[in-house]
């Protein structure tokens, strides 16, 4: 099989490449000048940093930022999922590449409504129009940024699902693989794993720009935080699903194929005369030997991730809690001395 990154040019993976570094950075400089424009335009200063009002004006921006850093930082985990997955696929270089134009022309057939539905939501629910006050640049401005964040948000997802879809395929076709060595399944788990600190890294900077200048946990943030460690492990486990059907039907395979030996070795001890009895060793070695082997699989994984995953998952899901906790501290000080 070929390496996945020599796959010829127009295949799904040579789609449009996620930005780059400077372009990350143009954008983010370009956001943060209309930032001090709108401030500037309807003279914001004076009550900028008063109840939190600054948070309000970053929080879009700097998700969209994210999800531009989130976009290239996952796309080699990807590439290493869909390459390890090849490797180990029955299907030839020809029906893969054929796999991979299909779900191409579906990603691309729907990115623009992505994009148009994702702006629109955005932009109608911030509803600059509506304004008590009357025309205002920021409340545009907002509308604009919302736009955009809820735009990526969706292509996003359209081109998650789009991934998805072609991992759950080349899965479903026939494998090579050793129930005893699931190592190629493991990048699977660990783009799992990025997409899920991805969302919790998210998650972390609404929490954190949400909770500014508020000094008090209530009842919703207990909510809040448990429907963010739910939609987590929801990220975490859902993109494994078809991995652990694929693991688990080769592990009961396997599992089947022990019991029949077993099976045959204790009707030939039942068989055997007293005279072959008393030269039983043969006999217990072969026992003894698909007795390991049945313990061996017992300990298989049927999930693509390892220790070291779970715990790096479990510790991260208290860290918008955490931000959370210390912002409301840091936001109780400041209050108690007098500065807030």
């Amino acid at each position: 099989m070929s390496d996945i990154t020599s796959t010829p040019a127009g295949s799904f993976f040579n789609r449009l490449a996620p930005p780059n570094w400077w372009q990350i950075g143009l954008v983010a400089s370009i956001l943060a000048l209309l930032i001090l424009v709108v401030i500037y335009l309807d003279d914001l200063w004076p009550e900028l940093w008063r109840d939190g009002f600054w948070s309000i004006l970053i929080t879009a921006p700097t998700i969209v930022v994210y999800i531009l850093i989130v976009a290239r930082v996952l796309e080699p985990f990807h590439l290493r999922s869909m390459d390890s997955l090849r490797q180990i696929s029955a299907l030839d270089d020809e029906e893969i590449s054929l796999m991979i134009q299909e779900t191409e022309a579906a990603s691309r057939k729907w990115a623009a409504p992505a994009l148009v539905l994702g702006f629109a939501f955005g932009f109608l629910g911030a509803a600059p129009w509506v304004a008590k006050e009357g025309f205002s640049w920021t409340m545009w401005y907002l509308a604009l940024v919302t736009g955009l964040m809820f735009a990526l948000l969706a292509l996003a997802l359209q081109r998650s699902a789009a991934d998805s879809r072609l991992s759950n395929r080349l899965q479903q076709g026939p494998l090579n693989f050793d129930i005893y060595n699931t190592s190629p399944f493991l990048p699977i788990g660990m783009q799992s794993l990025i997409v899920a600190l991805a969302f919790i890294g998210g998650s972390t900077i609404v929490v954190f720009f949400s909770a500014a200048g508020q000094h008090r946990l209530v009842f919703i943030d207990l909510i809040l935080h448990g429907m963010l460690i739910f939609l987590t492990l929801l990220i975490f486990f859902l993109p494994m699903r078809q991995t652990h059907k694929v693991l688990q039907a080769a592990k009961m395979a396997e599992q089947d194929n022990l019991c029949r030996h077993l099976a045959e070795a204790y009707r030939r001890l039942e068989q055997m005369t007293l005279e072959e009895k008393k030269d039983i060793l043969p006999f217990a070695s072969e026992v003894s030997l698909w007795q390991q082997y049945e313990e061996r699989l017992k300990a298989v994984a049927t999930w693509p991730y390892n220790a070291g995953m779970l715990r790096t998952l479990f510790v991260s899901i208290l860290l918008p809690a955490i931000v959370t906790l210390g912002q409301r501290l840091l936001a109780l000080i400041v209050s108690r001395l007098g500065m807030g």
